[in-house]
């Protein structure tokens, strides 16, 4: 017995050294070890772009502009290069003084240029080529706009409107006069009516006018072709981990996918889709000033303007 212990305590001693050896070898091999790099080709791969990046300006664009002389309401139509013309001018000129606004005057000589919907103040500002800090104006966000010449030799003035405000404020501009004079000696605008009910406030931008063409008008017919999209390539763009992504089919037939955070619903045999997005890390405070810049950089991020998209409807869904 005393043998075969002896002989067992001389094993384990010897394993003991191997294990030692073992780990001296191994950890010499470690901080000696150089790996063997492969050079790689470092020729970058060129994203397939599905569509253009765009400007702001190129987005967010009025749906009417109207010219107000005489008594009379003449329509600048879309079809018109003065349309855009006196856009691009408005946007090249400074807004002066916005820290000092002030109530407008009343005036009916002018160019009113009207937003499909309110636009947030932060991406009205950053339409301008002098950007203005949201704070200076005290304004949610823009309606409609009134470009007129000051009778007291103050040069060309801007009006600007809130509907959720109810009042417009005005400001001085570098606008050229010379060039809004032009603007509104120019004989291509048609004749306009307003359709809502007359409102007997005497500013123009308070009356929140409806404005239609008074007599026909004619437009280019477009045809638009759509092309179906699998719902896993919008699942891999618009959610972080399509595996977490689960789906299921309401009563209604819509398709609906959602990671808990994030909702798609196909709907419309799948030819129409809606996405809410109702992470917490989005500011509550005011929804509506955030959404049009955040999709307006995420569509940009992406390059994803295949069209002549324009910012027409801003919503929030509580």
């Amino acid at each position: 017995m005393r043998v075969r212990g002896l002989y067992y305590e001389q094993l384990k001693t010897w394993l003991l050294v191997f294990l030692v050896v073992l780990s001296l070898i191994l950890t010499y091999l470690l901080w000696t070890y150089k790996p063997e790099l492969v050079t790689q080709d470092t020729e970058a791969v060129e994203l397939n772009q599905i569509g253009d990046e765009k400007s702001i300006q190129d987005v967010v664009r009025p749906s009417k502009i109207v010219k107000h002389q005489f008594g009379e309401t003449y329509m600048v139509l879309e079809t018109d290069a003065l349309f855009n013309e006196i856009y691009e001018k408005l946007l090249e000129a400074d807004l002066q003084d916005t820290n000092g606004v002030f109530p407008p005057m009343d005036v009916s000589t002018g160019i009113e240029l009207v937003f499909p919907d309110q636009v947030p103040m932060n991406m009205f500002m950053s339409l301008f080529s002098q950007n203005q800090e949201q704070d200076e104006f005290p304004l949610d966000g823009v309606d409609r706009v009134f470009i007129y010449e000051d009778s007291d030799g103050d040069g060309v003035k801007l009006q600007v409107y809130s509907s959720s405000d109810k009042v417009p404020f005005e400001i001085s501009t570098s606008f050229d006069p010379a060039v809004l004079e032009r603007f509104l000696a120019d004989n291509t605008a048609v004749p306009a009516l307003t359709v809502n009910e007359p409102d007997t406030d005497d500013f123009v931008l308070n009356q929140e006018n409806i404005y239609i063409p008074a007599e026909g008008v004619e437009y280019a017919r477009q045809t638009y072709s759509t092309e179906r999209v699998r719902p896993r390539d919008v699942i891999q763009t618009l959610f972080p981990d399509p595996n977490s992504v689960r789906n299921y089919r309401q009563s209604n037939g819509e398709f609906t996918y959602t990671d808990g955070t994030r909702i798609f619903n196909l709907r419309d045999n799948e030819n129409f889709m809606t996405y809410r997005n109702s992470s917490t890390s989005e500011s509550a405070s005011s929804p509506t000033d955030s959404i049009p810049q955040t999709s307006f950089d995420y569509i940009n991020n992406h390059h994803g303007w295949t069209n002549d998209y324009v910012l027409s409807l801003v919503e929030s869904i509580k």
